[in-house]
């Protein structure tokens, strides 16, 4: 590892491409890999290792920061756990089929699908994000009339009060009324020079029942208010109040649970082994080695099915107790519908296994494709790419397969970029007023740069004469 004008490069562009792939909620691995077999001329068994540490190492810090956030419009923390236990699972089984096909596929025909995958994907991302960019824009200025309306009522409002305040105190009508219709100071002194009163201590009384009506007239409509929206907003019952405060909190058992499946899958494939020897003496490509390699996927399917249908049963109390879900909550409506979300998740950790990206490409326009919204998807991608990505670095490491010194280098770089964006990168765009089409944009786009990236890499093999070896050359997973 020679620190010269490559690595440099390699460094700055990585860098922007962590800042920008984590403000999308997405590890980036499809800018890494082609960066680093671009830039530093790394195979890709050794580049798809490395980004799978760069994406890990960006999603630490995104998930720590995410976790102090809460949700903008609901009393509850902004990760959805519910979401992230549904999917982690099937999307953790995944990975292990997807790091079995990136050992057994040439690297040619692994370039070749990253390229067509990333392309639908950037496509329909895009087109998601455009149209949420017009409709926020829309709302932008719809917001703008109802204030400038609202504003106007007010004023209205105001000089109604007004009047009936001259009449209670003075018992009859004054044009000055028509010329200040605001409730300023201005006008309590005009109104009371105005007066036929001469003594200083008529005109303080005058003064005094003036504002004493007003405050009157407020505290009826501040009273009136609050009984409306008491009618409006009847309590709650209690089974609704026990709903409301279990999910106010994060629920501590649900990460418990992803975590213990994650250390199972780690375990299995510890005893597994791999290049290094098993530590129960299980040899390679024997039935008891073959069953530890296809246990996970089994297991990992398994518990996304059974904790599809816990949500269900979940759904079906939450609208017995009456609660309304907030826009771009996901619902398990219907039981039929889990192994949809089963495979979606399987699919999901196969490719982030098997092409080298984190499963944020996969899952993050997954999630806006069934309704969540963007500022809840993000932080839900970054949490489960901590955990798919982990068990694929796991899995590489166990294999023999990951390069130490470029992981660790470009692992701090990727840490550090996590950090600027969650502090600076993502509060510029807020400033900007820019809402969930911004963070749509910002994945469809890095997802089609990687699709540029791999697709030049490829041409960059065709003219080198070296395409054809990638794609006859693949590899065995028995090390034969």
């Amino acid at each position: 590892m020679d620190f010269d004008a490559y690595l440099i490069s390699a460094t700055l562009l990585c860098f922007v491409g962590a800042v920008l792939a984590n403000s999308g909620g997405i590890g980036g691995g499809g800018i890494f890999v082609p960066l680093l077999l671009l830039v530093l001329r790394l195979t890709g068994g050794e580049a798809i290792p490395v980004s799978k540490v760069m994406i890990l190492a960006g999603a630490i810090p995104a998930t720590l920061v995410n976790l102090q956030h809460r949700h903008p419009n609901a009393n509850r923390p902004l990760l959805a756990l519910d979401i992230a236990i549904l999917l982690v699972p099937a999307t953790l089984g995944g990975t292990t089929l997807g790091v079995m096909l990136n050992v057994l596929l040439p690297e040619g025909v692994i370039s070749f699908l990253l390229v067509f995958l990333l392309t639908f994907t950037a496509r329909k991302t895009l087109k998601k994000g455009y149209k949420a960019f017009k409709k926020e824009r829309k709302v932008a200025a719809e917001n703008a009339d109802t204030a400038a309306n609202a504003l106007e009522n007010s004023k209205q409002k105001s000089k109604a009060n007004w009047k009936r305040i001259r009449k209670e105190v003075m018992g009859d009508e004054d044009d000055l009324c028509d010329e200040m219709p605001d409730l300023s100071l201005t006008f309590v002194v005009r109104f009371l020079k105005g007066t036929k009163e001469s003594n200083r201590e008529s005109k303080k009384q005058l003064g005094l029942g003036i504002w004493g009506a007003a405050s009157e007239i407020k505290a009826q409509e501040a009273e009136a208010d609050g009984d409306a929206a008491e009618a409006a907003e009847p309590p709650a019952s209690p089974d609704l109040a026990k709903i409301l405060k279990e999910e106010s909190t994060l629920d501590l058992k649900k990460v418990a649970g992803i975590t213990l499946l994650w250390g199972l899958l780690f375990a299995i494939s510890f005893l597994k082994g791999g290049k290094a020897e098993s530590p129960i003496g299980i040899k390679k490509c024997s039935g008891a080695y073959w069953f530890l390699s296809i246990l996970p996927i089994f297991a990992g399917g398994l518990g996304s099915f059974y904790t599809g249908n816990y949500l269900y049963r979940v759904h079906q109390r939450r609208m017995a107790a009456g609660y309304k879900y907030e826009e771009g909550d996901l619902k398990i409506e219907d039981k039929n519908n889990v192994w949809k979300y089963v495979l979606w998740s399987m699919g999901a950790g196969t490719g982030a296994g098997s092409l080298g990206i984190g499963g944020g490409m996969i899952l993050g326009p997954l999630l806006l494709d069934l309704g969540v919204d963007p500022v809840i998807s993000s932080p839900i991608t970054h949490f489960m790419v901590l955990f798919t990505s982990s068990s694929t670095v796991l899995q590489f490491l166990a294999l023999g397969r990951l390069d130490v010194m470029y992981s660790l280098y470009f692992g701090g770089i990727c840490f550090a970029a996590s950090l600027t964006c969650m502090f600076g990168f993502k509060a510029m765009l807020k400033k900007a007023g820019l809402g969930g089409s911004a963070i749509i944009l910002a994945l469809g786009f890095v997802i089609a740069v990687s699709a540029l990236l791999v697709l030049f890499n490829l041409i960059m093999d065709g003219v080198n004469d070296k395409l054809g070896d990638k794609i006859s050359k693949s590899g065995s997973l028995c090390g034969k």
